[in-house]
């Protein structure tokens, strides 16, 4: 199945089955409309905290201008938006759970009267425990909706319409596992780059930011090898139904026989993705801008998560060398 193939059948699959909308639209209207946990006491703490160790005629070390946009965030910030899955496990997240902060934090307009239940939170352990926990719930709602989504392909082969709980419990644990290793990859990689900057800052010599500037670039060429050759780990996590190791050994293969066209698949997939973002946020002035926003970043995200499970399904079957079922696909072991 080729790349436009499988964008086609999975928008197909999304109108046919118009239920797989449910988590991205539920999500999106809570965090425009329900409650939000507030960092805002925490953050100007802080920045008293630093102005008072400048002393009483020192200046602090924050210019006034960061002091300001530090305020302007803390004023819209929403913990609650870490229920948003990352986009390194829903590709096109950026076309779904689509309410930005602007909207988040201002009153709906066409609810004049109604001001959203804003929660402060004023100690930082408070906000790190209920910053991982939402983390921990937005992990697990993108496990039970990736799973829904690839239930949806196997109804036409007599499947049920909901995933296995089981099944959806182990997915969420491979998701969080996944998240770790990636980070503490990500960190290994970043972290000689950040002391190297550091060095480079302190001592203002030339070398040393010239180096910085070329290991900036080292670390974007591995970054997006990395995004390209585990493009397909968690659809072989939810699809195949296999651990960590071997879902992303099953994206290595599978990219690695068909380069081109997942890099033609990435690239179509961001490019609707960010295209319809921008349409979404144009038209979110409204109540019914905002109803269409969030529909249509819905439909597309849910769109091409099933694309790109449809192109995966196709590619492991032919490498795998499975007889296909259905219309050219084959269905993943239990």
């Amino acid at each position: 199945m080729g790349v436009v193939d499988a964008l086609s059948a999975g928008f197909a699959l999304v109108a046919r089955r118009a239920w797989l909308l449910a988590i991205p639209v539920l999500v999106d209207l809570f965090l425009w409309l329900g409650v939000r946990l507030s960092v805002e006491p925490l953050v100007r703490e802080a920045l008293a905290t630093v102005g008072s160790l400048s002393g009483a005629g020192g200046a602090s070390p924050l210019p006034e201008e960061a002091q300001a946009a530090l305020l302007q965030w803390a004023a819209q910030s929403n913990l609650f938006v870490l229920l948003r899955p990352p986009g390194f496990l829903v590709q096109g997240a950026s076309a779904g759970w689509l309410v930005p902060a602007a909207a988040e934090a201002a009153t709906p307009a066409a609810f004049p009267g109604v001001q959203p239940l804003v929660l402060p939170i004023s100690n930082l352990g408070t906000a790190l425990a209920a910053g991982a926990g939402t983390f921990l719930a937005g992990l697990f709602l993108a496990a039970l909706y990736l799973c829904w989504v690839a239930q949806a392909l196997l109804q036409d082969e007599g499947a049920p319409w909901w995933p296995p709980l089981r099944h959806v419990g182990r997915t969420w644990a491979r998701f969080v596992a996944y998240t770790v290793a990636l980070g503490l990859v990500l960190g290994m990689l970043a972290l000689p780059l950040l002391a190297l900057a550091a060095l480079a800052l302190a001592s203002g010599q030339a070398l040393l930011v010239w180096m910085v500037n070329l290991s900036s670039l080292a670390f974007l060429w591995l970054w997006v090898w990395l995004v390209l050759y585990l493009f397909f780990a968690v659809e072989a996590m939810v699809l195949n139904r296999v651990g960590v190791w071997a879902g992303v050994w099953s994206s290595i293969q599978v990219v690695a026989r068909n380069f081109w066209p997942t890099v033609g698949l990435f690239a179509l997939s961001t490019l609707i993705a960010a295209g319809t973002t921008v349409i979404w946020q144009r038209i979110q002035g409204t109540l019914w801008g905002m109803a269409v926003g969030i529909l249509g970043g819905a439909f597309i995200q849910t769109g091409l998560v099933a694309a790109n499970l449809i192109f995966f399904r196709s590619r492991y079957a032919r490498l795998a060398g499975v007889p296909a079922a259905g219309a050219g696909e084959t269905r993943p072991g239990a």
